[in-house]
């Protein structure tokens, strides 16, 4: 049963996201979460100026789950993360089967 994981990114204004100020880095992660066994796609959108959504479909939660563990383990994702921290961007995860 699919499986979905949306993240909410908020940030402050004067703020870029990390895709503008690593667009190559930002591309290759992506391609990467793209590529992830398990992931049957991804969508992304800016909701207003301050906040991105993005949602991975998964072919279930046992995928997600994997995804997850990788994800927080990617070397990319360290820079990410210390990104939004020097930057006061947050982010909640919902995650859903349907």
């Amino acid at each position: 049963m699919p499986y979905l994981l949306t993240t909410t990114f908020n940030k402050p204004d004067n703020t870029q996201w990390f895709a503008q100020q690593n667009p190559d880095e930002h591309a290759e992660f992506m391609n990467w979460v793209n590529s992830f066994p398990g992931v049957l796609g991804m969508t992304g959108k800016a909701i207003d100026a301050h906040t991105f959504e993005r949602i991975i479909v998964f072919e279930n939660k046992e995928s997600c789950e994997a995804f997850k563990i990788a994800r927080d383990t990617h070397e990319k994702q360290s820079t990410r993360l210390a990104h939004a921290t020097t930057n006061s961007i947050t982010f909640t995860y919902v995650e859903t089967e349907v």
